[in-house]
C-alpha cells in the first residue's frame, strides 16, 4: 500500500487533525466527549472523512493489493455469477483521476457483462414476472475474527458506473440494480446468530448497514466517494455544524466472527452496472483510548506592515 505523493505540510496538517479527531470519536463512544469543541474551537482544520484514521482493522487484504483468496477466512473470495465477473483491477495508464484507486495500484471491481434477457411479459407484463426473474449477481466475501461487545467502525471507498433507480413501469426501461456492502454477525461455528438473539444495536448494524450502502450507491454519480458507517462528521462540522459524535455498535454476546459480503446485482436488458470498492476498513474501536491530543493551534495572524 502506497500513500500518494503530497506536501509535507499537507501531511503534517491532515494527520494532526485526524489523529484529534479521531481519539475525539473514540472518547465520546465511550462517554468522555464532553469539551471537544470547547478545546477545539475553530482552530480544528478541514479533514475529509477519508483522512481520519482508524486503528485495529481486522480486514485482511484491505487494498485489494493480494488480489482474491479460495478461503474466505483468509481474504477476499469471490462468488461470480453468469454474465457478472469479479475482478482485481489497475486504472489504466492516462485515467483522469476520478478512476485511481485511493489507496495503493489496485481495486475491486464487481461487473455485469452480459445483461440478463427478459421475455415480453417480464418487461412489458405485470411487475410481478420481472420481479420473478433472477439478476445477474456477482460479490466477494471475507469471514474476520471480532470480540463480543468490542465497538466497530466500516468505511471503505467507492465508485459505481452506469447504475440507475429501479424502474417498475412496464416498457424497454423496466430494471433494478442493487449494490451492498453486508456485516453478519456469526458464533464459535461460524453460524449467523439468529435475528431474535441479537441486541438492538447489533440487529440494527445489521440491517441498517445494507439499506444505506444501497441507497448511496443509487445516486448515480462517478468517481470516487467515501462511505462510513456509522456516518462521521469532521473536526469542522463538530464544531461549526454541532453535528453530533455517532456512538459506535458493538458486536453482539456469543459473537466470534463477521462475515462481510459485498455485492452487486442488476435486472436490466441493457444495463451493465459496475462497483468498485477500495480502501476497506471494519475497525475495533479500542475500548480505552489514548489521551486525547491538544487541538491543533490556530496560525498566527500576519504581523502588521
Amino acid at each position: 500500500m502506497t500513500l500518494r505523493q503530497v506536501s509535507a505540510a499537507a501531511i503534517l496538517a491532515a494527520s494532526s487533525a485526524a489523529v484529534f479527531a479521531q481519539q475525539a470519536y473514540y472518547r465520546q463512544g465511550n462517554g468522555a466527549g464532553a469539551g471537544f469543541a470547547a478545546r477545539a474551537g475553530a482552530a480544528a482544520p478541514a479533514v475529509a472523512v477519508s483522512d481520519i484514521p482508524y486503528t485495529n482493522n481486522v480486514v485482511e487484504n484491505a487494498g485489494f493489493e493480494k488480489g482474491l483468496d479460495k478461503d474466505p477466512r483468509k481474504g477476499w473470495m469471490e462468488r461470480e455469477g453468469e454474465g457478472a465477473e469479479v475482478k482485481i483491477v489497475s486504472a489504466p495508464q492516462g485515467a483522469p483521476a476520478s478512476e485511481l484507486p485511493p489507496d495503493g495500484k489496485k481495486a475491486l471491481k464487481l461487473a455485469v457483462k452480459k445483461p440478463r434477457k427478459f421475455s415480453n411479459k417480464q418487461l412489458n407484463g405485470d411487475y410481478a414476472a420481472f420481479v420473478a426473474v433472477q439478476p445477474v449477481a456477482a460479490g466477494v466475501t471475507q469471514i474476520v475474527k471480532v470480540k463480543p461487545g468490542a465497538k466497530y467502525a466500516l468505511r471503505y471507498s467507492w465508485r459505481g458506473v452506469d447504475f440507475y433507480p429501479t424502474v417498475t413501469a412496464a416498457g424497454p426501461g423496466r430494471g433494478q440494480m442493487n449494490a451492498t456492502v453486508a456485516i453478519v454477525w456469526l458464533d464459535s461455528t461460524m453460524r449467523p446468530i439468529p435475528k431474535d438473539k441479537l441486541e438492538a444495536a447489533a440487529y440494527a448494524f445489521e440491517s441498517n448497514l445494507a439499506k444505506a450502502t444501497a441507497a448511496a450507491m443509487k445516486d448515480g454519480s462517478d468517481g470516487w466517494k467515501t462511505f462510513a458507517y456509522p456516518a462521521i462528521p469532521t473536526p469542522e462540522e463538530v464544531v461549526a455544524k454541532k453535528k453530533k459524535i455517532p456512538s459506535f455498535p458493538a458486536a453482539p454476546k456469543g459473537a466470534a466472527f463477521a462475515r462481510i459480503a459485498i455485492g452487486l446485482s442488476s435486472k436490466s436488458p441493457t444495463a451493465k452496472p459496475e462497483l468498485w470498492i477500495d480502501k476497506f476498513e471494519f475497525s475495533e474501536v479500542p475500548p480505552v483510548p489514548v489521551p486525547l491530543p491538544e487541538a491543533p493551534a490556530a496560525a498566527p495572524a500576519p504581523a502588521a506592515k
